[in-house]
């Protein structure tokens, strides 16, 4: 019966020790299997050794299956920096890598049409000219494609540099050699998404941009009321929010309602005004720009 006990614990801790091996930050917690099955002497009279056994290679799993996170909080309490750092590279190291993980897919190539269609968003004027697009090869590198298209009569080529892997314009250039900014790439970047809502059906990050840029010189501009509301297209694409502003002025009394068109550019946005009494003939600015502004109606704005 003793032989038995004895046979058991020697299995056990020969286990522990030779497969699992206890990392510098756990050794105390190793000892538990051992410990466990050296209580199966104590029950040999009753047969419990089996029992303590099974516990102790049970325990032994368990504790090294444990999260990688509690691990290294395990290693973070080391005192000594280097065997701390050791801790946790041991960790690290050991823990296995998910099934899913372990197979990298490659990110597909980036095709001269993917390419094109980046630029494109940001410069929809070169939609129509989409077949006529070519990789730059003196400019292309690893990093990314150069794209670009014959210029127009009197205007230098467009050249348009898209990250290959971020699958983003790093770089556009609509003036020979002059890069715009990282700001006008912003800007560019902006009014896509206004489009790209606006033809969505969700024009309201557009309207309320829009609705900022028209009360940036009014009096009060948290006063302002709108109605009659929707959103118009130019022949070039731009986006203009056209209807009728109420606002307080300066003695805090509203003025009534005008007509007003509103765009990303508060230069471009405007409220109506009387016509000057001396000349009432000659149309203001307002009345000669808003039907080129708010004439092409693309969908209405609940007020």
């Amino acid at each position: 019966m003793w032989g038995d006990d004895i046979l058991v614990l020697f299995v056990v801790c020969l286990w522990n020790a030779s497969v699992v091996q206890p990392r510098p930050c756990e050794r105390q917690e190793s000892l538990v299997p051992v410990l466990l099955s050296m209580l199966g002497l104590l029950g040999g009279l009753v047969r419990l050794n089996f029992i303590f056994a099974i516990i102790g290679l049970m325990c032994s799993s368990s504790l090294y299956a444990q999260s990688l996170d509690s691990r290294i909080e395990s290693c973070n309490k080391i005192k000594n920096s280097k065997q701390r750092l050791e801790c946790i590279k041991s960790e690290v190291s050991a823990t296995p890598t998910p099934a899913k993980a372990a197979v990298s897919q490659a990110p597909k190539a980036l095709q001269l049409p993917e390419a094109a269609s980046f630029c494109e968003r940001l410069l929809p004027e070169l939609k129509p000219r989409h077949e006529l697009a070519s990789e730059e090869m003196t400019r292309s590198t690893d990093d990314a494609m150069a794209v670009t298209w014959p210029p127009l009569e009197g205007k230098a080529p467009t050249v348009c540099l898209v990250d290959r892997q971020a699958r983003t314009v790093s770089l556009l250039e609509i003036v020979s050699g002059k890069a715009l900014s990282t700001a006008d790439l912003a800007g560019l970047e902006q009014r896509a998404r206004f489009r790209e809502g606006v033809e969505s059906g969700k024009p309201e990050e557009f309207v309320s941009f829009a609705q900022k840029m028209l009360t940036r010189s009014f009096k009060d501009p948290a006063s302002a009321v709108y109605r009659g509301m929707f959103v118009s297209k130019t022949a070039g694409g731009l986006l203009f929010l056209c209807g009728e502003v109420n606002a307080k002025n300066s003695y805090g009394a509203y003025v009534g309602f005008k007509r007003f068109y509103a765009t990303h550019n508060s230069a471009l946005s405007d409220v109506e005004t009387e016509r000057d009494a001396r000349f009432p003939q000659i149309p203001t600015v307002f009345e000669s720009l808003r039907p080129d502004y708010c004439s092409k109606k693309i969908v209405d704005v609940v007020d």
